[in-house]
């Protein structure tokens, strides 16, 4: 470290403090600022993640073992994906955020409220939920890009937005335009779901169709950012046409093929083996799964993907032995959506019983 006194480090010939130490302070400030903003991006992940996978596990467990609760995701599934034949992760990702949050089970609850209503919650996690029930998609432009900071302004409301999601919107460009689901974690917004980025005409048809749609129910809304809260419906089911009309492939998308449904030729040939040893490190559980799927792989309509049935497989195996795990877990692991693993899992566990 240099005294202002001394001779500065570029070979000028000057003292530190008529030379190069404003720049290198300067300098020194951008970084300690870059590393707030790191620190502040990183715990508001960790705040949103950590109250999220707790919902999930409750959601899950209701999915699981209440059949009510059960039928309610399965009809919200219907009416989410219609016609749709989109199924991967993306895909998966929305509807999780959309049943959990905007799909009425009844006439005063979503998913998320009624687990509120009856599951206990830190406070700083049933902040994160409720900031989650107060967003809703909608379409956004890039009005900053600065380092990690960026700034996006709904297109509806004009309101602005301030993140720290540049990770998630790299290649974007000041002026571009997005579909996104912005969540309030202290003072940032987190990005959820999937970002996805669309072109101007893109953006001109869908702002026309739901300016077209407001004004025709004008009478009945308060503002535009109402009905927009209530609709969220209409900008999961463009992400979807998206999604299913395009070879969109952002990294950050995160998009499986391993979920794609295969034909059925494909399938009956089907061989965990493989991707088990890849997943499944304990020697003596894997040896077991194979075993199993050995035993019952000839009993199963073996329709979907490999990593479908090895999700359903090891969860179920590991859940037999007394492991605690959770399906949102073992999903992950596969990349594949838990109603997948949740349907996968109720077949292995019907031929088995069976046997």
């Amino acid at each position: 470290m240099l005294n202002r006194n001394d001779l500065c480090h570029c070979g000028s010939g000057k003292k530190y403090k008529k030379c190069c130490m404003e720049k290198d302070l300067a300098e020194h400030r951008k970084i300690l600022d870059q590393k707030t903003l790191v620190d502040k991006k990183k715990k508001a992940n960790e705040t949103y993640s950590r109250a999220i996978i707790g919902l999930s596990e409750c959601l899950e467990d209701l999915i699981e073992n209440d059949e009510k609760f059960a039928g309610k995701e399965e009809e919200a599934r219907n009416v989410f994906f219609d016609d749709m034949i989109v199924n991967n992760i993306a895909s998966n990702r929305f509807f999780a955020s959309y049943f959990s949050y905007d799909y009425m089970i009844d006439g005063e609850n979503t998913p998320a409220m009624y687990v509120l209503g009856h599951k206990k919650f830190d406070k700083k996690d049933r902040e994160v939920v409720v900031s989650c029930l107060n967003s809703h998609p909608s379409l956004f432009v890039i009005d900053k890009f600065d380092g990690l900071e960026v700034i996006i302004r709904d297109i509806f409301t004009g309101i602005q937005y301030y993140t720290l999601d540049a990770e998630i919107l790299a290649g974007f460009e000041v002026g571009q335009y997005l579909l996104a689901r912005p969540v309030k974690i202290g003072s940032v917004y987190v990005l959820t779901d999937l970002t996805i980025r669309i072109q101007e005409d893109v953006k001109d048809y869908i702002y026309k169709d739901v300016m077209s749609e407001y004004k025709g129910d004008v009478n009945n809304m308060a503002n535009i950012d109402y009905f927009i809260s209530i609709n969220s419906l209409y900008f999961y089911k463009h992400m979807l046409n998206l999604l299913q009309m395009s070879d969109y492939k952002d990294s950050m998308m995160e998009e499986s093929l391993h979920e794609l449904e295969g034909d059925e030729e494909e399938s009956n040939s089907l061989n965990l083996e493989g991707l088990l040893r890849e997943k499944v490190e304990e020697e003596d559980i894997l040896a077991k799964m194979i075993e199993l799927w050995s035993e019952i792989s000839s009993k199963l309509n073996l329709s979907g993907a490999e990593n479908g049935w090895a999700s359903g497989l090891e969860y179920y195996y590991r859940k037999s032995i007394g492991q605690t795990i959770t399906q949102n877990s073992i999903a992950q692991k596969y990349d594949v959506s838990t109603s997948t693993l949740a349907k996968r899992n109720k077949e292995i566990l019907a031929v088995v019983e069976g046997q």
